[in-house]
């Protein structure tokens, strides 16, 4: 027994000796150069375009097997302006060959220095990149044959660990003739390490995009073994610009049919305009100090079918916006949402001297183009907004509350409520863009609202004060404004109490007739009109106005009236019937209607509004007035002379009786 322990352990070392001088011998006797060629062309058949090698070829067996390559160069088809579409200046790669027996890999690192590749759009719209895999003089062959088996369906390998993936100095060019950019990707670092299927991957990578700088960081995994097996976790945080940083913590579900993702998301605080700078893209704003700071967090999740965020929260300067989000069906998609914003200034986002430009007309933006809504017809919508407070236009509206809600390219807000300037505002709104031309209406009723800032902050006219109440319903179809304000039907009632209309004096106006028949110029308007009420009633058909009913209740003054304006030409044609009254008191029937009037005529335009007395009208009362006091006097002279006859006939028996009748009548008012 010892003799053969004796033997066997002879030949066993001399197999161990011989082993290791033919891995040891291996490298002395084989030149890799001599199948420099050979692997050319079996790379070159592989890429379907030209391959060199052009630096040397290395090989090591114990105790790595290592291969390596001086440089690699890989061709640009024709037609293209760069020659090269990959080169590379040097690969290496070292693994563990006594592990390989046993399914064991084990690879000591992976190195890539100075990869460069080119991708190029041609004018007519012709990549680089098509044909990359296949043979470019021979179709690919069909497979025949038995599939592989995995040998038993058990894991691929019992254990894999690469210590260390580097690429350094990448490079990577972008050009597109057909739309004249070009991007550079420059100074790419990539390192991984501990990479294994059973613990997390350390990951690292950077690089300049035209010079600026981006980068990834944090850990990814395990894979799992076999890969797939259990969740991939993720750990990471990008940089861009020295500017943004995002960081997100999740994982990948893969074990089921179903894969998904989930995640927490968070956006550290950064300048919008700064980052739009660093872009290349120039932001102004009305308020410089707008954009200068925003972030976001929020939690991810997503699948094939489905993606949700769940208690977002968006900072934008001054303002906070807490939102959750879900879609579903992306064939159809079905999106529900809730957002809470607290308060925000749209003006001061939008760019200088749009404000001034909308008022004036001078820079009118152009129609716009007819678009597809057949994506708006395929969406499901529902949700809530809540606004605390929301300025735009100059004005300020408050406690806004609305639900949305959308199917089959028919949009509707019901309700939508809100406090506006001391009162409050209910209505419906509905949009269908299910025809050719959108259409949309909208129902609303305000009560107790202060008319004179509203009127003010929003439309920048101090016109009228007072405290409104009304209902007004509005229908119109079209693509542009104008088409809008051509196609609008609708009807309304106003009622303002306790105010004043500002810039004229129609009390004072309409009581100086002689200045107001005069040819003369007449001042500029000025004073106001205080009233206790006025109402106002009207229709709307295709865009023209008409006031049917209109009724201003002023001291010693009743107006009533009514007319057109176009909204489309921006044109009035009014008229004011005033009614003197002779009491302060009066507001029905104590009022007392004067026999003289003075019609106002209300025309011009929207802008410069023009009040003048109605002559034609005027004369006519004139001559009315003169004729009732012509008529008049007759008849009180043809009555006098009555009454005088039958007194002197009364009085005909006795002449002093007579007499003393005569000097009686004498000391009456009436004279002889």
């Amino acid at each position: 027994m010892k003799r053969f322990l004796k033997w066997f352990l002879i030949v066993g070392a001399a197999g161990v000796v011989l082993l290791a001088s033919t891995v040891l011998l291996i490298p002395l006797f084989f030149d890799a150069e001599d199948f420099k060629p050979r692997i050319q062309s079996m790379i070159s058949d592989a890429a379907g375009r030209p391959v060199n090698l052009t630096g040397d070829i290395g090989l090591s067996v114990f105790p790595w097997t290592g291969f390596s390559i001086g440089g690699f160069e890989m061709m640009n088809p024709p037609g293209f302006s760069e020659s090269h579409f990959l080169t590379v200046k040097s690969f290496d790669i070292k693994v563990a060959l006594v592990p390989l027996l046993s399914k064991d890999i084990q690879v000591r690192h992976i190195r890539l220095e100075s990869p460069r590749i080119v991708l190029e759009t041609t004018e007519e719209g012709r990549s680089n990149w098509e044909g990359l895999g296949r043979s470019s003089d021979a179709p690919p062959e069909a497979k025949t044959g038995p599939a592989p088996s995995d040998g038993g369906g058990g894991p691929p390998v019992a254990a894999f660990r690469v210590d260390e993936i580097t690429l350094s100095d990448g490079q990577v060019l972008w050009i597109d003739r057909a739309a004249g950019v070009r991007k550079t990707v420059s100074d790419v670092q990539l390192k991984l390490e501990d990479i294994s299927l059973d613990a997390p991957v350390r990951l690292a990578f950077s690089a300049a995009v035209d010079g600026d700088p981006v980068s990834l960081k944090g850990n990814v995994g395990p894979v799992g073994n076999p890969p797939g097996a259990e969740a991939l976790n993720l750990d990471l945080t990008a940089s861009a610009l020295d500017l943004l940083t995002i960081h997100l913590k999740g994982k990948i579900e893969t074990p089921t049919e179903t894969p998904s993702f989930q995640a927490s998301v968070d956006v550290a605080p950064f300048s919008p305009k700064k980052l739009a700078g660093r872009l290349g893209q120039s932001i102004e704003t009305t308020d410089p100090k707008a954009l200068e700071k925003a972030a976001f967090r929020g939690n991810v999740a997503a699948s094939p079918s489905s993606a949700t965020l769940s208690d977002g929260r968006l900072t934008l300067d001054d303002s906070t916006l807490d939102l959750s989000l879900t879609v579903g069906r992306f064939d159809r998609p079905d999106v529900r949402f809730d957002l809470r914003l607290d308060a925000i200034d749209i003006d001061r986002y939008l760019p200088p001297g749009s404000a001034e430009a909308a008022e004036t007309g001078s820079s009118p933006s152009p129609p716009p183009e007819p678009s597809d809504r057949a994506a708006l017809r395929q969406l499901l919508l529902s949700g809530n907004v809540q606004v605390g407070q929301l300025t735009v236009s100059g004005g300020t509206l408050r406690d806004i509350r609305m639900t949305l809600s959308g199917k089959d390219g028919v949009f509707t807000v019901d309700p939508l409520d809100l406090a506006l300037y001391n009162g409050t505002l209910h209505g419906t709104a509905a949009a269908d863009l299910s025809g050719a031309a959108p259409k949309s209406r909208v129902h609303a009723t305000f009560d107790n609202v202060d008319v004179g800032p509203l009127l003010t902050d929003f439309a920048d006219k101090d016109v009228i004060t007072g405290t409104g109440k009304g209902d007004i319903r509005l229908r119109t179809f079209g693509d542009t404004p104008a088409a809008v304000k051509r196609r609008l039907n609708g009807k309304g009632e106003l009622v303002f109490t306790d105010g004043a209309v500002k810039g004229v004096d129609l009390t004072r106006m309409v009581r100086n007739a002689k200045s107001l028949l005069s040819l003369k110029k007449q001042p500029p308007l000025e004073g106001r009109t205080d009233f206790s009420e006025f109402k106002s009633a009207f229709t709307i058909d295709d865009g023209v106005v008409t006031v049917s009913e209109s009724r201003l209740t002023a001291p010693l003054m009743r107006f009533s009236g009514g007319g057109k304006a176009d909204l489309t030409a921006e044109t009035l044609d009014l008229r004011a019937e005033p009614t003197l009254v002779a009491t302060l008191k009066g507001k029905g029937d104590e009022t007392q209607r004067s026999g003289f009037t003075v019609p106002l005529l209300i025309t011009g335009t929207f802008d410069d509004p023009k009040i003048r007395p109605d002559p034609e009208a005027l004369l006519r009362q004139v001559k009315n007035l003169s004729e009732s006091l012509d008529k008049g006097k007759a008849e009180l002279e043809r009555g006098l002379e009555e009454k005088k006859a039958a007194a002197k006939k009364l009085l005909e028996p006795s002449s002093k009786t007579e007499e003393k009748a005569s000097d009686l009548l004498k000391k009456l008012p009436f004279g002889q």
